[in-house]
């Protein structure tokens, strides 16, 4: 039965640099972002890692695929300032019946993300396929996350889950004032993020 999804297709920059151990710390931070993004979504995530430091995710709910992008994003830095992925996301319709390992995924939407990864170039980590508003919406949301610290990119993880414990939980979780909190997703520009993607994710509904 076919279904509208995203795809978010990656790979690891730099991973043949890595030190020891570091990709599967990689791998793990993924495995997590996918757990947040089936909590939001209210659904199970399909999560696979390929090529030794490729990976691909599918979203179902395909409105948030660029909150899922940035989630993944916040997920790897907070883990390391090293860690980092390129990410090319599409949406389309798909069979998702008897599938649990995307590698053997088929159809157009599967080859058009991974066509956009390997059009992200430059400084850019991110690409849409759709290209237009949304994908300049997914390249600038991006180029404000490279600038996170790991304290960034840790309230990012949370902050960026509509469906997150208030401030003062993340705050209590992360061992810090509410202040501190509300500070450094300011310093994040998460805000901002936050106001592009409900437009985005508006439209799309």
């Amino acid at each position: 039965m076919l279904q509208p999804i995203s795809v978010l297709t990656g790979d690891m920059i730099g991973s043949t640099s890595l030190p020891t151990g570091f990709l599967d710390r990689a791998f793990l931070a993924l495995e997590g972002a996918a757990k947040t993004i089936a909590d939001l979504q209210g659904a199970d995530t399909i999560f696979s890692r390929s090529r030794g430091d490729g990976w691909q995710l599918v979203v179902i709910q395909l409105q948030i695929g660029i909150r899922a992008a940035l989630i993944c994003q916040a997920a790897l830095r907070s883990e390391d300032r090293l860690l980092s992925s390129r990410i090319g996301l599409a949406e389309g319709n798909a069979d998702l019946s008897g599938i649990s390992n995307l590698n053997s995924a088929i159809g157009e939407v599967f080859i058009r993300s991974g066509r956009s990864l390997d059009e992200v170039s430059g400084p850019s980590r991110m690409r849409h396929d759709a290209g237009g508003a949304i994908d300049a919406v997914m390249r600038l949301s991006d180029r404000l996350a490279q600038g996170w610290t790991q304290v960034q990119a840790t309230a990012a993880f949370h902050l960026l889950n509509p469906s997150r414990p208030t401030r003062k939980k993340v705050s209590e979780g992360l061992g810090v004032s509410r202040q501190a909190v509300d500070k450094t997703a300011h310093s994040a520009h998460l805000p901002t993020i936050e106001d592009a993607l409900e437009l985005i994710e508006h439209k799309v509904q």
